[in-house]
């Protein structure tokens, strides 16, 4: 025999998951970014990384880690860079690179198949001599899949994947690493996700929509700069 559960109960159960679940967020320490001893960064424009034929996962040239692979939608690159600059644009430090001259340093150096030292170390040297920066912000994009359906319901929804490191040219160390990989959930499937949800003001976002939330997390932990 089936049990319904009255409307009136699936309101109170609703609503108590909400409050439980924003009184845990509330709770939580946010993370404070560290500061660092720089004043220009060199910001890349973002550069899609694919898996070797055969294979789903991709692994990060600098972050290290692995993603499941998504496609990527024609001109995602482009709208992630025009996202990234919206949250840095501000800052005189930022230094933009083009995104020609970009591509021909990734590929000289073959740095989506992961570099060795003595080519990561020309491929600093290069960008700090070109740019006159002393950081640089390395941006990789492993998936940017546009839902398929409305605001309202979807077929399929968004899958976005994409991480950031901060390298410092002098050494070729990677000082700050942040990522993002998330693929849209309804509430009913990820009760314990509803800040998320509320943010979307649930709907189901597109892959920009989402990768903008993403990057708004992401850049809660970048590094400030030293005395500013």
């Amino acid at each position: 025999m089936s049990c319904k559960i009255p409307r009136c109960c699936s309101a109170v159960l609703c609503a108590t998951v909400l409050f439980l679940s924003f009184s845990c967020a509330r709770g939580q320490k946010a993370v404070e970014p560290q500061t660092l001893d720089y004043r220009s960064v060199a910001v890349l424009p973002f550069q899609t990384v694919r898996p070797p034929v055969g294979q789903n996962v991709v692994r990060s040239p600098f972050g290290g880690g692995t993603y499941l692979a998504g496609s990527i939608d024609e001109g995602a690159a482009v709208n992630m860079d025009l996202l990234l600059r919206e949250r840095l644009d501000r800052d005189p430090g930022m230094i933009f690179v083009g995104t020609e001259w970009s591509k021909r340093v990734w590929r000289e150096y073959d740095i989506e198949s992961g570099p060795d030292k003595e080519s990561l170390a020309k491929f600093s040297k290069e960008i700090a001599e070109s740019t006159g920066a002393e950081v640089a912000l390395l941006c990789h994009l492993f998936a940017f899949e546009d839902k398929k359906g409305t605001a309202y319901g979807v077929e399929f929804p968004a899958y976005v994947a994409f991480d950031l490191a901060l390298l410092r040219l002098a050494d070729s160390s990677v000082l700050w690493r942040g990522s993002f990989v998330r693929r849209q959930k309804d509430l009913s499937r990820n009760i314990f996700d509803v800040g998320e949800f509320v943010k979307a003001g649930g709907r189901w976002l597109t892959a920009s929509q989402l990768a903008a939330l993403g990057l708004d997390e992401v850049m809660e932990t970048f590094p400030l700069k030293q005395g500013r």
